[in-house]
């Protein structure tokens, strides 16, 4: 019987150990001048750059073949006008489950200038807050540091989310955040409105592997195995 409970304990272990490890991928914003654009009754929110984003990247590598969910969390100051210090922070920012993703592939090997231009359809969550059938469009180039490893600089022509619910989700993002007392006073946030200054925080995405079904089916074959050696035993 004691073989049997430390096989049942092995398939257990063996079967979730894939949800024990996590990856992670930060982006530091070292510098960098931002501009933050929300349409008349927030139709449209964008985002460009006036000087590049200067950006220290980390990653972990993340195996290809693995179901993960990824979860992101942004904490980035602008300070507007360079004097006022406007936060923007977001928690549990469910992005989806799909496959591994290797951050080199988008960034490059670090010797090559990056250009990613188009648009699609997205779906996401920000903690409380879901964006359903938006659309969104970006231009943007990235370009890496010959000098210091790890380290991008990214130009932003256009970055923009609309239609969809976005109308609907950014007005409940704004009177949350004029009620919180996190916005300075003298910043109104009445759209539409421009912010725009130095930007400097960091963005941190967590992927932690999502159960595999054959986990439980080796799971559910133990249990089972128990139940069959207990009827024999009557």
């Amino acid at each position: 019987m004691k073989n049997v409970v430390f096989s049942l304990l092995f398939l257990i272990v063996s079967g979730f150990s894939s949800s024990v490890s996590a990856y992670s991928y930060s982006f530091d914003i070292q510098s960098g001048t931002l501009v933050l654009d929300v349409a008349q009754n927030c139709e449209a929110v964008s985002l460009w750059t006036t000087n590049d984003l200067v950006i220290d990247v980390n990653f972990d590598l993340s195996p290809e073949d693995m179901l993960l969910k990824y979860t992101a969390s942004i904490d980035v100051n602008i300070k507007v006008f360079n004097f006022l210090n406007v936060p923007m922070r977001m928690s549990d920012i469910q992005l989806g489950s799909f496959a591994g993703i290797d951050p080199s592939g988008f960034l490059g090997d670090g010797t090559l200038v990056k250009t990613y231009s188009g648009s699609e359809r997205i779906n996401a969550r920000f903690g409380q807050y879901a964006l359903t059938d938006a659309l969104f469009e970006y231009d943007m180039v990235i370009t890496p540091d010959m000098e210091v490893a790890d380290r991008y600089a990214i130009s932003i022509d256009t970055f923009s989310i609309s239609e969809g619910n976005t109308s609907q989700m950014f007005w409940s993002v704004l009177n949350e955040l004029s009620g919180s007392g996190m916005v300075p006073a003298g910043v109104d946030l009445t759209p539409p409105f421009q912010l725009f200054g130095p930007v400097s925080g960091s963005i941190d995405i967590q992927a932690d592997p999502v159960p595999v079904p054959g986990s439980l089916w080796l799971l559910g074959a133990g249990v089972l195995g128990l139940t069959g050696l207990k009827r024999r035993r009557v």
